[in-house]
């Protein structure tokens, strides 16, 4: 198999030849898919579910790159992992009131390192970053992110005076963490 970077995915991918982005697709199913699959197997998924959310995520990524205002901040792979997983785990909360098992995750779904990605550096920053934006906002994100709690049940929860306040201090939160994350980087 040929080996393609990134830059070359992206112009197969705006090719306007069918066979250059298919050869992009099937490169990115041959690469990703198994790190994917093995996922949705831990998360309460089958090897069908694995293939759906796969070919959504693919759709996603296609969709994105044909923006004339695409511009690329992470790898194909991390975006394409960070889509899939958003995509699973929204599934799973439509088909059921259970809350989602948590144990695989590291991160919060905005800023997701795939597992097998070599940045182990950055998974161990981001968790630090995570210590610095104080006990309130470390809850609200643990709450809606992991817990997948509503905005009405997090207000109530930690004592807040609406849902519009909760959502209001989630965004705050996720501002300072998305700022301590690129501070961090440069």
């Amino acid at each position: 198999m040929q080996f393609y970077n990134d830059q070359d995915l992206i112009a197969l991918l705006k090719s306007s030849l069918k066979s250059e982005r298919n050869k992009a697709l099937s490169y990115m199913y041959e690469k990703y898919y198994g790190g994917l699959a093995r996922f949705v197997l831990d998360n309460s998924g089958t090897e069908e579910d694995a293939k759906d959310i796969f070919q959504d995520g693919l759709v996603v990524l296609y969709e994105k790159v044909q923006l004339p205002s695409f511009v690329w901040t992470s790898t194909l792979k991390t975006f394409l992992f960070a889509v899939c997983k958003n995509l699973w785990f929204k599934r799973l909360r439509k088909a059921s009131n259970r809350e989602i098992p948590t144990e695989n995750i590291q991160q919060l779904p905005i800023l997701d390192i795939p597992f097998d990605d070599p940045y182990e550096d950055q998974k161990f920053l981001l968790r630090g970053i995570m210590s610095q934006i104080g006990a309130a906002c470390q809850e609200i994100l643990t709450l809606f992110y992991f817990q997948h709690r509503s905005m009405q049940e997090i207000a109530m929860e930690m004592n807040l005076a609406n849902e519009k306040v909760a959502k209001n201090k989630k965004a705050r939160c996720m501002a300072k963490l998305r700022e301590l994350f690129q501070e961090s980087r440069e």
